[in-house]
């Protein structure tokens, strides 16, 4: 015959196991998601929440556009390391990649006939070949891009172009960040990085379609 204190031993322990369990259970609940969705119109994508830059693209849902932050040149989420860019010149952190999703617009030119269709006319006539497998054209005094240079791969940019400024002459401790747009499936893409990363425009361009097209497909 089992004894009371023998019972009352064997109860206590199914009591603490349970508590165990809640609290395991409760503090899983607390868990960021593993994905989040976000809707950009009838676009739908599913991504880690920490490649999302604010509040908004952490929660998801339906939104205008997607800010997201990636480390280069892995391309994992930037998490905590997307609060702020890092100074120009920094190597205490990885460098970071900034993305800009929207629905795609028809009534902008398209990406890769922007040199040849939007910048030739704003160009100087020197060329600089960069040694990377692109050549910089400055953008005239009093265009649209004055203080600018177009970072472009031969012969019209058709795979690659971005929009970079002009070094500061007095750093103020922020990059100089580029632009480089690009279509991806029905999105339009912004992705903006440092200067001092333009001799991997190749890894830059492929990275980030490969990022944006894994979050599509799933």
């Amino acid at each position: 015959m089992i004894s009371l204190a023998r019972i009352i031993t064997m109860l206590a322990s199914v009591v603490a196991a349970a508590a165990g369990l809640y609290w395991f259970l409760a503090g899983r609940a607390g868990d960021p998601p593993a994905a989040v969705e976000t809707l950009l119109d009838d676009t739908r994508l599913l991504y880690a929440p920490a490649y999302a830059r604010f509040p908004a693209g952490q929660a998801g849902g339906r939104l205008n556009a997607l800010e997201l932050a990636a480390t280069f040149p892995k391309f994992a989420p930037a998490g905590a390391l997307a609060v702020a860019l890092p100074a120009s010149g920094a190597r205490d952190i990885a460098p970071i990649v900034f993305l800009s999703l929207r629905p795609h617009d028809k009534n902008l030119v398209a990406p890769q006939d922007r040199t040849a269709q939007l910048y030739a006319s704003m160009l100087s006539p020197d060329v600089v070949d960069q040694g990377s497998g692109l050549v910089m054209r400055s953008f005239q005094d009093g265009s649209a891009y004055e203080g600018e240079d177009l970072f472009f791969a031969p012969p019209d940019g058709q795979s690659f172009a971005a929009r970079c400024p002009h070094p500061s002459a007095k750093p103020d401790g922020l990059p100089d960040t580029c632009l480089y747009a690009a279509e991806i499936g029905p999105l339009d893409v912004d992705v903006r990085f440092s200067r001092d990363l333009l001799p991997q425009w190749e890894r830059i361009a492929d990275g980030a379609r490969a990022l944006v097209q894994s979050m599509l497909g799933r």
